[in-house]
């Protein structure tokens, strides 16, 4: 008869290398995460959303049993007084065993090996000149007016509310699903 014995030692010991490196790297991204917010005296917030794919046309509908929708998580920047609008900064892809896990964007996929790795990729982004105008526009914006009417009244001043022109939404904004993984 087979001993699986050490087969089930291995798969215990692999869980728990797979919990430490899931572990590990969410630290890595709470400390990008608040070191963005920090840098940006708090205008700037990072955070990992899930999103779902879009269905093109009526041939998703028709499959039978219907298919169920496609999610993928992506590291987003918004600003800390508006909720609109929301960059897409990359495309992220965790392991279930933690490593590699995959930051895609600017065209390219990066695969994260290990911690190491990983603060070198999430580095990556940040100096990307594309990302930091994102980043530098989210800086820029002031509170919604009904916000700072808020504050105002808060605070016991009397002022009056100003119109705001809404923001249109480009190709490199997306907005998230509901869903934000906790991080």
């Amino acid at each position: 008869m087979k001993d699986y014995k050490e087969a089930f030692n291995r798969g215990l010991d692999a869980a728990r290398a797979a919990e430490r490196a899931r572990n590990e790297i969410d630290e890595v991204l709470s400390e990008f995460f608040g070191q963005v917010k920090g840098l940006s005296d708090g205008k700037v917030e990072i955070r990992v959303f899930t999103y779902e794919k879009s269905d093109s046309g009526f041939l998703p509908m028709l499959t039978f049993p219907p298919k169920p929708k496609e999610t993928y998580d992506a590291i987003v920047a918004k600003s800390a007084l508006r909720e609109k609008p929301v960059f897409q900064l990359a495309k992220w892809k965790p392991s279930p065993a933690g490593y590699p896990c995959k930051l895609t964007w600017g065209g390219g996929d990066l695969y994260c090996e290990d911690k190491e790795a990983l603060e070198r990729c999430l580095g990556e982004i940040l100096a990307d000149p594309l990302i930091g105008e994102k980043l530098l526009s989210l800086m820029a914006m002031e509170a919604p007016p009904e916000e700072a009417q808020e504050e105002a009244q808060q605070d016991g001043a009397d002022q009056p509310a100003t119109a705001v022109e809404s923001m249109s939404e480009g190709d490199d904004k997306a907005e998230p699903e509901a869903e934000e993984r906790s991080q």
